[in-house]
């Protein structure tokens, strides 16, 4: 069990769109962005926390935010931005109208593995007979 927890774990990060981001992910594997949890956990904590949020941040000479502000190497002002505009560049499908569908998602999620497991228990002998 530890190894399929830790592969579940390792999938779920990997394909929660941090990592690698949700238009770079392959066609083969979208499924997973959509199936596991992380992507629904990370766009619920982003989007509730970060919505409107006007703080200046830096962008990074040539990321994709830096680019989406019209920023050139050649330019000597710094590059800026605001966190809200990095969620809108860096996560274009996510939308603050899926909060709730993100919301109830993991609550179905987490209600299915509690079943799952609470089968698994029941269900399974492991005794010698």
């Amino acid at each position: 069990s530890l190894v399929f927890g830790g592969l579940f774990v390792t999938v779920t990060v990997l394909f929660s769109g941090l990592l690698i981001r949700p238009d770079e992910i392959p066609v083969f594997w979208e499924w997973a962005y959509w199936v596991f949890p992380g992507h629904y956990l990370f766009q619920g904590l982003f989007l509730t926390q970060f919505h409107d949020d006007d703080r200046v941040i830096e962008a990074s000479d040539g990321s994709p935010f830096y680019l989406s502000l019209g920023c050139s190497p050649e330019d000597e002002t710094v590059c800026e931005g605001t966190i809200s505009q990095w969620i809108a560049t860096t996560f274009s499908d996510w939308d603050r109208d899926n909060v709730y569908y993100c919301g109830i998602y993991l609550a179905v999620f987490i209600v299915l593995t509690r079943l799952v497991t609470f089968w698994a228990l029941t269900s399974l002998n492991y005794r010698a007979t």
